[in-house]
């Protein structure tokens, strides 16, 4: 995914909001759909 520039503020809100986003996934995707890896 390529991001576009933005300001410093926005770029941070955006960076912690992906950053939830992904643990989040990884969260759910844990805990619903577990691995035997």
């Amino acid at each position: 995914m390529v991001e576009l520039p933005a300001p410093p503020t926005q770029h941070k809100k955006r960076s912690t909001l992906g950053v939830t986003f992904v643990l989040t996934v990884s969260f759910y995707t844990q805990t619903l759909v577990p691995k035997n890896t």
